[in-house]
């Protein structure tokens, strides 16, 4: 049985682009490409520039966001955008305690109501 294959890498070998080749394209480490496609980072702003130098909407490659805020993300009423999404990415979170959707909203919705 062979491990699932992520959008990304999928993305990556359908143009037959090494990690290194793609890393020097959107200007980020080998590493960080690679957690990415094993789906172990949450590089919000990686993936917004992976989702615009492969001409696809951001959501597609939204699976390599923490499962929570992909599952946020993927609702048909959240609107956020990538920048918004980039912003919640950014907050650091203990590894192994993910936040549910619903604590992912929440989250938002009083950073938004924080700011000015």
């Amino acid at each position: 049985m062979t491990a699932p294959t992520s959008p990304l890498r999928t993305l990556r070998l359908e143009r037959g682009w090494t990690l290194r080749q793609l890393a020097l394209q959107v200007q980020t480490s080998v590493a960080c490409l690679s957690d990415l496609e094993r789906g172990k980072g949450a590089h919000a702003d990686v993936i917004v520039r992976l989702a615009q130098l492969y001409q696809v909407p951001p959501h597609v490659l939204f699976q390599t966001l923490p499962p929570g805020l992909a599952e946020l993300v993927a609702h048909p009423d959240t609107d956020f955008s990538p920048a918004w999404i980039q912003t919640l990415c950014r907050l650091e979170f203990r590894r192994g305690h993910d936040l549910s959707a619903q604590a992912w909203w929440t989250l938002s919705e009083t950073l938004r109501q924080s700011l000015p």
